[in-house]
């Protein structure tokens, strides 16, 4: 993304994602009532696959708030 210094919604986002790495802030899964083996197999499937990325973090991931 181009930064443009005069956008302070662009400013603001990019600020907000300092320092970041990369991965979604958010994940909702929902199936039918009394299916939570549905969800609960999705979210094993997209954790292993996020696993095998070079951008995951690393077990120990430090959280930084300022």
């Amino acid at each position: 993304m181009n930064e443009n210094k005069n956008d302070i919604v662009q400013k603001a986002a990019m600020d907000a994602e300092k320092g970041s790495l990369g991965l979604p802030i958010a994940v909702q899964i929902v199936s039918i009532p009394h299916k939570e083996n549905i969800v609960l197999s999705i979210m094993a499937q997209l954790e292993e696959s996020s696993r095998e990325r070079s951008d995951y973090p690393p077990q120990k991931c430090a959280l930084v708030w300022e």
